[in-house]
């Protein structure tokens, strides 16, 4: 599968950092599909990132001049430049390279896209859209079997079907091959149903390894003795990084001999731990951070003294954090 998406749409979903651009990234490398990136869709999200950048940063700057007016002082602040701006886009767009296609045009697309425009060919039948032009020339000629074009772009739209579907000379062109959706979350809906499932095996296994070297350690401290798991609930969740999982869990141990309060030894009880880390696509686990472990007894109430805040050298699970801003739950999977 091949995704075109319209800069445009890159814009609208900061580089696909928004909770549906994540999700979207997640979904494609599930598919093992590619997102097609033609040179001049990188030129424009680049520059869009500068001006829209230094827009928000005009409007920071007319905020404080506001606060300062107000109180006769403000504080410090920096703010990005507009190499930093470009900087950043071009680092995000190198951190999603596992699922993007670059394209270079060659002079022959050039002629073409200005052959549709001079002749008032979608997607310039109404008005002279040369860059959407080369969008198109891009995706024709790489002629993948099933093709999602994502814009919003009035000019891809077949003006006498609605707003959803794709102008009809262009649908002849591409043998009916190139399904237009006019927004992310769109497109995003019409894949999922194609997901293979998550691996919660493996998933499960790669949480339980690392939750049962917390509860054998808690198992030396307390003087108990652990036995299986006997229940496991992970959520994942995509982040800006495709190659990064979130997952919180919650995973059950028996435990045998639980001493509580005044000397009092519970025969049988449950040991809960719940958490978050960061999955790799190889199932290896990172940032492991516990929120709390648990003891209850086999009706389920919680014991007395069986509560434990986890430490790792000088962090606090509790308070930990994973290093990701945006966490949606990925396309397709158990929630």
């Amino acid at each position: 599968m091949l995704v075109v998406i319209d800069a445009n749409v890159w814009l609208k979903e900061r580089l696909l950092r928004s909770a549906i651009g994540v999700a979207f990234i997640h979904a494609v490398k599930r598919l093992d599909a590619r997102i097609l990136l033609p040179s001049v869709t990188r030129d424009e999200i680049r520059a869009g990132v500068e001006r829209m950048g230094l827009d928000a940063v005009a409007k920071v700057q007319t905020g404080l001049a506001t606060v300062q007016s107000l109180t006769g002082s403000c504080p410090d602040y920096k703010v990005p430049d507009a190499a930093a701006f470009r900087q950043a886009a071009a680092e995000r767009l190198v951190a999603l390279d596992c699922v993007l296609l670059p394209f270079d045009f060659k002079l022959e697309h050039h002629q073409r896209a200005l052959a549709r425009v001079i002749e008032h060919h979608p997607p310039s039948a109404t008005r002279e859209q040369f860059r959407d032009c080369l969008l198109w020339e891009a995706l024709v000629d790489i002629g993948a079997d099933e093709t999602y074009l994502v814009s919003a772009d009035g000019d891809f739209v077949d003006k006498g079907a609605g707003q959803h579907q794709l102008a009809a000379e262009l649908r002849r062109e591409s043998n009916e091959k190139v399904v237009l959706h006019r927004t992310l979350a769109e497109a995003l809906g019409a894949i999922e149903p194609a997901l293979p499932p998550v691996d919660a095996d493996a998933t499960n296994a790669a949480v339980v390894a690392e939750a049962l070297k917390v509860a054998a350690e808690y198992e030396q401290s307390r003087g108990f003795r652990l036995g299986q798991v006997t229940g496991i609930d992970v959520k994942l969740f995509a982040t800006e990084d495709p190659s990064s999982t979130a997952a919180s869990f919650t995973v059950d141990f028996e435990a045998f001999d639980f001493p509580v309060f005044e000397g009092e030894i519970e025969p049988e009880a449950i040991i809960r731990l719940t958490g978050d880390c960061i999955l790799r696509d190889d199932f290896s686990v990172e940032d492991f951070n516990m929120d709390s472990i648990r003891a209850f007894d086999q009706n389920g109430e919680r014991l007395r003294g069986g509560v434990v805040y986890a430490r790792a050298g000088s962090v606090l699970f509790g308070g930990h954090q994973l290093p990701y801003t945006i966490r949606t739950p990925i396309p397709g999977s158990p929630t």
